[in-house]
């Protein structure tokens, strides 16, 4: 089970990098779908702070978008190293919203 799990977070992983590059090559937002509609659960979740913290919206993607604590982890990443997202006093916050 473990295996298996292993692997298809690895190819979850390289598809969501793949169809990155091919937005970027196409002039198209460097955001997959799957990310994109990530960001949008997040932002509807905000608190009146218009911060989260980590857990939170981990828990979030894994209610909204129906992913696994590894995936919610890989887009919070992916969302924190592409700029949609910054860290204060260790609390989240969106930069696009």
């Amino acid at each position: 089970m473990r295996v298996w799990v292993a692997s298809l977070t690895i190819y979850y992983r390289v598809w969501c990098q793949t169809l990155e590059l091919m937005a970027y090559w196409n002039g198209k937002s460097s955001l997959t779908p799957l990310t994109q509609e990530a960001i949008e659960a997040l932002a509807r979740k905000l608190s009146a702070e218009r911060e989260l913290f980590y857990e939170q919206a981990y828990a979030i993607l894994e209610e909204k978008e129906d992913l696994n604590r590894s995936a919610a982890e890989d887009i919070v990443d992916r969302l924190y190293n592409k700029g949609h997202l910054y860290e204060t006093e260790g609390k989240l916050r969106l930069t696009d919203y």
